[in-house]
């Protein structure tokens, strides 16, 4: 009976977590004490170590797992506009006005290449180095056909060229250009009739000087 109320007492302390009471068996307490008791229960972790385990432990990480991380944005879709569209917004040249295009393009002095047979035909056998140089030349439009780009005040430059000569000897020579300084716009009939004029004059000098000859004979 002794044994059967000790047993009792340890199942109630089980249950209700206390520690069980010493058993006061009389000359039989190594008998009982062989035979054993029932182990209490081990208490459980406070972690909630359980026979599943928390997710730290299934996956064997040791440390308790964070929030889940949010997945990278995804990139932004491409602009539906072609790449040749938006370069020209920006790199467009500007638009030059009426008055810009006539100040270029009146009549004025302008940089031309000449070639120097052109400016000495009695040169033709020799060949210069170079063969053509840079003059200024009255040239641009005058806004009517009836008008003509014409040089009202000129200047000379002397330029050192290589003159190469049939027999092979390349001396330098220093050769004297005619340079336009000012133009202006004239009427192609006056040109026409200064031409005529010109043209009249040179035969009354002839014919003075042959006259004068006949008379000398």
């Amino acid at each position: 009976m002794r044994l059967l109320g000790a047993f009792l007492r340890l199942l109630v302390a089980g249950a209700l977590g206390a520690p069980p009471a010493p058993v006061r068996a009389g000359g039989r307490e190594g008998e009982g004490g062989s035979r054993g008791s029932p182990a209490p229960p081990v208490p459980l972790p406070s972690g909630g170590g359980g026979h599943r385990g928390s997710p730290s432990r299934r996956w064997g990480g040791g440390a308790a797992a964070g929030p889940p991380v949010p997945p990278p944005p995804a990139p932004p879709f491409p602009s539906l506009q072609a790449p040749e569209a938006r370069g020209t917004a920006s790199t467009e040249p500007p638009v030059l006005s009426f008055r810009e295009i006539w100040n270029r393009s009146f009549c004025r002095p302008l940089e031309q290449l000449v070639d120097v047979i052109t400016e000495f035909p009695n040169e033709v056998e020799y060949i210069f180095r170079p063969s053509c140089v840079s003059l200024q030349r009255c040239g641009g439009c005058c806004g009517d056909e009836g008008l003509r780009c014409v040089p009202v005040e000129t200047s000379t430059v002397t330029m050192q060229l290589l003159k190469i000569k049939p027999n092979g000897e390349a001396p330098y020579v220093e050769m004297t250009f005619t340079e336009h300084k000012q133009c202006e716009c004239r009427p192609r009939q006056d040109l026409m009739r200064l031409g005529r004029r010109r043209s009249k004059t040179r035969g009354k000098r002839r014919q003075d000087k042959k006259r004068r000859k006949d008379c000398e004979l």
